[in-house]
């Protein structure tokens, strides 16, 4: 995170939102996907500048994340409102970038850096000319950014645990594709259903950083399932990484950062043996 992403001034698109009651989880401030969906409708305004109006659907090509790295860096809380940021600096052959940010109480409390690219039918094609054109009115470069690449490494092909999903219509957004954040809750599911049972009483969780990578954007007649495990356990924190596929393919994969809270006082806690031996189920085998 560079500093200038703390300061609101330097986006070109900005939003402001009240957080809705139905954005809080269990932990009592607004969760995770809701933060991400900020990040999501700043880079939709955004993109609408430069494309149109009627640029957030489409019949032809469909210009959908290849990856997206989100850093959460304070709590989003209810009663007061969001504003959510964004700036396109960088357009090349096949994808272009897109920075956004999320500010509450005049804070900034989370970035994310995401890169953009076409689909149509079945797959990943270069960007269109005109799209580069129509973009290039709102391009507002960053000097010295260091570059993101479209992949993230691979993961391990046995994974430690495993739980089956029922999609939904809601899953589908308006172009008829599985949805950004339909794609983002099936993976936070791979991480909260093993991680909630393992906690223990006083304890609660957050995510400091979310890094996910797309595949597909075709919508997938398979149910899907996710594929999860724990690579990292820290002195307070957990790495876990997250596979979402549907009939042996591939639709998102995403590693996430989770740090432990004593809830009392909101500060983060250290990993205990107890909690250590609890985990081994989930480990990957490599660690």
């Amino acid at each position: 995170m560079q500093p200038w992403q703390a300061e609101p001034a330097e986006y070109d698109v900005a939003i402001t939102r009240l957080p809705l009651y139905a954005h809080l989880d269990t932990e009592r401030h607004v969760n995770n996907v809701s933060v991400l969906e900020f990040h999501l409708e700043a880079r939709l305004q955004l993109m609408m500048k430069g494309l149109g109006a009627d640029s957030w659907h489409s019949d032809g090509v469909r210009l959908r994340p290849l990856r997206t790295v989100t850093q959460f860096v304070e709590q989003v809380h209810y009663g007061a409102p969001v504003t959510a940021a964004a700036r396109l600096v960088e357009i090349g052959q096949s994808v272009f970038r897109i920075l956004s940010a999320v500010f509450q109480n005049g804070r900034c409390a989370g970035v994310q850096d995401c890169l953009m690219g076409a689909w149509v039918g079945s797959g990943w094609v270069e960007l269109p000319n005109a799209v580069k054109t129509a973009l290039s009115a709102v391009l507002h470069p960053v000097a010295g950014l260091e570059a993101l690449e479209q992949e993230r490494g691979t993961f391990p092909s046995s994974w430690p645990c495993r739980w089956p999903l029922v999609s939904r219509y809601a899953d589908l957004d308006s172009d008829r594709h599985l949805g950004e954040l339909a794609l983002y809750r099936y993976v936070e599911q791979a991480r909260a259903r093993p991680i909630y049972t393992l906690i223990e009483g006083g304890l609660g969780v957050v995510i400091a950083r979310l890094d996910t990578a797309f595949y597909r954007w075709d919508a997938m007649e398979a149910d899907p399932g996710v594929d999860s495990g724990i690579h990292r356990v820290g002195n307070t924190s957990l790495g876990l990484a997250a596979l979402t596929s549907t009939a042996g393919t591939p639709l998102v994969t995403a590693e996430a950062v989770i740090v432990l809270l004593d809830r009392e006082t909101g500060r983060p806690t250290s990993v205990t043996p107890a909690l250590r031996e609890r985990l081994q189920p989930m480990l990957f085998a490599s660690i």
